[in-house]
């Protein structure tokens, strides 16, 4: 395909391309990736993959995919901020061990957990509830917060309001 390996000691840069490269390391071609490999256990990395998706993964059912922090750039110091199950897709931030779709902070830990919905003065925060992908089932429930009149609705079935609070 007239790629090849090239390694560039004027910007420092390590990659395979067929002309020149554009970052300090890169990868060009069919589901390019740059993986990792600790020791016999995980793997996993970032890749480009078809349809203009950038995604990170993991090469085992077995492996569960965190983001999070560390002072030193070892395991023993690092500090997982969010979390997703590879078994079950459940993501826990705040939390190793999530058992929703989406869980903030530990049961029996943290005293306090918040999610916040910001929105413009003028615009409405919501949390919709839903069994369908559209029309009224995708709408069948929704909290609402108006920020241009300060109220907080309550909507059900068809998306009609059945109560609002003003303030």
């Amino acid at each position: 395909d007239g790629s090849r390996n090239i390694i560039n000691a004027e910007t420092l840069s390590i990659g395979q391309a067929s002309n020149t490269l554009s970052a300090k390391l890169e990868a060009l071609g069919t589901d390019a990736r740059l993986q990792v490999h600790y020791s016999g256990q995980s793997r996993g990395g970032i890749g480009a993959f078809s349809s203009q998706r950038v995604g990170m993964y993991t090469t085992s059912s077995n492996d569960d995919l965190i983001f999070g922090t560390t002072t030193t750039g070892a395991s023993a110091n690092f500090v997982t901020r969010m979390y997703i199950n590879n078994g079950d897709g459940n993501v826990g931030i705040g939390t190793t061990s999530p058992i929703y779709d989406l869980q903030i902070g530990s049961y029996g830990t943290d005293s306090d957990s918040t999610l916040a919905l910001a929105s413009t003065t003028s615009g409405t925060g919501s949390i919709r509830f839903g069994d369908g992908t559209s029309g009224a089932e995708a709408n069948a429930g929704k909290i609402a917060y108006d920020h241009s009149n300060n109220s907080m609705q309550f909507f059900t079935n068809d998306g009609t309001e059945r109560a609002r609070i003003d303030s």
